[in-house]
């Protein structure tokens, strides 16, 4: 039985809701036999893992711990029965939990049904209640709207010959909750095509974006800001697109759910992300910092009240790279609270050390490198590369970079078969140029000549532009 449908749905619930099904079973409205009452409350004993030896159904039904009689097959009925009742509570107990909209639309459905006009006219004043104060105007609001005006429509004559508003209000709010649930799911597919290889079918995407520059529909903000994103994404080589998309999240952004909102606000980081890495656009570097801006002032940054490690070095370096040294430290210091406690201070410490790197304070830079300690393979590339660029510009050639880079070609030997095959071959011809420019003339133009030979051919390497940069200085 530990392996049941109903001990796994037991273990996903919490003890309030354990607590709830008890009173739930208690009820003879819902339960009609006292057999479950009594089975439930034994099986209770064993939450929250239920794993206890005693639930096997060898066990059970050899040494039956309760007073009713039981066999194979009454044990099947019971277990049955349970899983039926605890289906029914969880969705008595989200229906009711707090009013809803659909709540009072049942309620005025069998209000109608019955006859009974003033609870009907109750139940639809709760409901216009509910759809004017409305928080957020997104699909679900507008299935919502449309499920009101359709069941008045359906109270009406049918075949009455004058003209049924109710009916064109129907129908509008039906064009518009689809505009926007096709719009969001374009957008979606569209979004995922650009961050990984899967392909999506697009019918009548363009014709749907014609369509909402007319229908009455496109004037509704949530439209708006999905009809902008979706060109950006579906014709990314326009970037105007881009600061349409971006200009209308701020404008109409506030009326769309949080979560919605930020996966909108991630469409426009991956833009910029991609316009940076293939195109080299450094005013895309800026636009994705201001863009996590916004995320910051609209407290979405975060993901379950902490940053990622690599989003908080990403933000760091795109500042770096458009030179806003200022913008880094300040985020450095300010959201460093905000990292999982097992990375924080490694991480913080290194992203300070890469600042002072950059201000060339190398002593420093080495001082807080010489405290950080990462496990995960990524942050210790991260972590080495850097100490070799430290000592490399520090101009410890013989003492610190060359020892260094032994104990890189070391770890890479160890730890190959751990990594990709492209951060293998990265690091290794990053850690081989390196020892190149080690053991080089720096007055030598032909040593210069051949290094860079190296670095303008197609293997993949790390950091080549700051390679570039210690050649041709």
């Amino acid at each position: 039985m530990h392996n049941s449908k109903l001990i796994r749905s037991l273990r996903c619930l919490s003890t309030r809701q354990l607590s709830g099904f008890a009173d739930f079973l208690a009820s003879p409205y819902f339960n009609k036999h006292s057999n479950n009452i009594a089975f439930f409350d034994w099986l209770r004993k064993y939450a929250p893992s239920f794993s206890s030896p005693a639930l096997s159904v060898e066990t059970l039904l050899s040494n039956w711990p309760l007073d009713f009689a039981i066999d194979a097959k009454k044990f099947r009925y019971l277990i049955s029965n349970l899983n039926g009742l605890l289906e029914q509570f969880l969705a008595v107990e989200h229906l009711t939990a707090k009013p809803s909209f659909d709540f009072y639309r049942y309620l005025q459905q069998q209000a109608l049904g019955l006859g009974i006009d003033h609870l009907q006219r109750r139940a639809e004043q709760k409901i216009s209640q509910m759809l004017e104060q409305t928080e957020y105007q997104d699909n679900r609001f507008f299935q919502q709207l449309h499920q009101y005006h359709l069941d008045q429509y359906q109270e009406t004559d049918p075949y009455q010959r004058a003209f049924n508003p109710q009916l064109q209000r129907a129908s509008d709010t039906l064009d518009t909750y689809y505009i926007i649930s096709r719009l969001r799911f374009a957008w979606q597919m569209r979004h995922l095509e650009a961050i990984s290889s899967d392909r999506y079918a697009h019918y009548y995407e363009m014709e749907l974006l014609r369509w909402t520059e007319d229908h009455p529909a496109g004037q509704v903000p949530a439209v708006k800001v999905y009809r902008q994103g979706l060109r950006m994404l579906a014709e990314p080589e326009v970037v105007a697109h881009f600061y349409t998309f971006k200009a209308g999240l701020q404008q109409f952004g506030n009326q769309l759910p949080p979560a919605e909102r930020k996966l909108l606000y991630t469409g426009l980081l991956n833009y910029c992300i991609r316009r940076g890495n293939q195109h080299g656009e450094m005013e895309f570097l800026r636009e994705y910092l201001n863009v996590n801006e916004l995320l910051m002032e609209q407290g979405l940054l975060l993901d379950d009240g902490e940053i990622s490690p690599w989003r908080f070095v990403n933000l760091k370096m795109a500042a770096l790279r458009v030179q806003d040294e200022d913008w880094a430290w300040r985020f450095i210091h300010e959201y460093q609270q905000f990292l999982p406690e097992g990375y924080r201070e490694n991480v913080f410490r290194y992203a300070l050390a890469y600042l002072h790197f950059c201000r060339k304070d190398y002593p420093e830079a080495q001082r807080l490198l010489a405290m950080v300690q990462f496990e995960d393979l990524l942050f210790n590339a991260a972590l080495r590369t850097l100490l070799v660029r430290v000592y490399f510009e520090a101009g410890e050639i013989e003492t610190l970079l060359i020892p260094q880079l032994e104990a890189n070609r070391l770890f890479l030997i160890r730890h190959k078969t751990e990594m990709t095959a492209t951060l293998y071959e990265q690091w290794r011809n990053f850690n081989k140029i390196c020892l190149l420019l080690a053991k080089s003339d720096p007055a030598s133009a032909d040593d210069r000549r051949k290094i860079m030979e190296q670095l303008t051919g197609d293997e993949p390497l790390l950091h080549r532009e700051w390679l570039e940069k210690i050649v041709l200085q």
